[in-house]
């Protein structure tokens, strides 16, 4: 909370009990919160190159592959971080979808201009 600003924590604490105060309100009031918790189980980036790709995600961020075929690569991390790499050799390199896991069918969503899928939580 920066300091420079006095009201910014009484501001900050107001948002975190769920009250947010903005005046005048710009933009449009979001949908309510989903009753369910839906936690992000991978991002999904293309990538005209596999083994490039691999490289910096392996090389570079330490990341382990999990699951590997001829057109996709999934690496994790120790802290649960998922990305899967998905070939595309028509694409620049660079984010597809967020995959968040929730209770129901599969289903594509916008958000904010990001592509959003909702998918089965495993069993």
């Amino acid at each position: 909370v920066s300091t420079a600003q006095p009201k910014t924590a009484a501001l900050v604490a107001t948002a975190d009990a769920g009250n947010p105060d903005f005046e005048p309100q710009w933009w449009s009031t979001p949908a309510p919160r989903a009753s369910e918790r839906c936690p992000l189980r991978r991002v999904v980036m293309a990538t005209p190159s596999l083994p490039a790709a691999v490289s910096f995600f392996v090389g570079l961020l330490d990341g382990e592959i999990v699951m590997e075929d001829d057109t996709t690569v999934e690496l994790a991390w120790p802290g649960g971080a998922h990305v899967r790499l998905e070939l595309d050799p028509t694409s620049s390199p660079g984010f597809l979808r967020l995959e968040v896991e929730r209770t129901g069918p599969t289903e594509t969503l916008e958000v904010s201009g990001a592509t959003v899928r909702l998918i089965p939580a495993p069993e």
